[in-house]
């Protein structure tokens, strides 16, 4: 199994919000996916979240629960290469998408290389 949570743009649930900020600045893709311990995807946290959250008075060492969002878009395993193209040939504000399987665990992603 891929061990997401060494790169950049992965980070676990029980980070905080400074952590994945410093996620979102090494990856250059405004965004990370977020996993539990057991790799299934539980959101996404783009730098405009957390900025949101900062202005509500959400501290940076809060945990990154306080502004993740759980209403993403991911792909499922064994999507063409064409459709996941497709997919963010259309929403150009997305930068990064999680691609799972049927148990919503994390096997791949999808990174706009622009």
């Amino acid at each position: 199994m891929k061990k997401f949570t060494d790169s950049n743009y992965v980070v676990g649930n029980d980070v905080n919000i400074a952590e994945a900020m410093r996620a979102i600045t090494l990856n250059h893709r405004g965004t990370v996916v977020v996993v539990d311990s057991q790799n299934h995807v539980v959101g996404v946290v783009s730098d405009g979240d957390i900025r949101r959250a900062i202005v509500q008075g959400v501290i940076i060492e809060a945990p990154i629960s306080k502004c993740i969002n759980i209403n993403f878009v991911s792909l499922p395993e064994g999507i063409s290469k064409k459709d996941s193209d497709d997919l963010l040939d259309k929403n150009r504000h997305i930068n990064l998408v999680p691609v799972v399987d049927q148990n919503n665990k994390l096997v791949d992603l999808v990174v706009r290389i622009d």
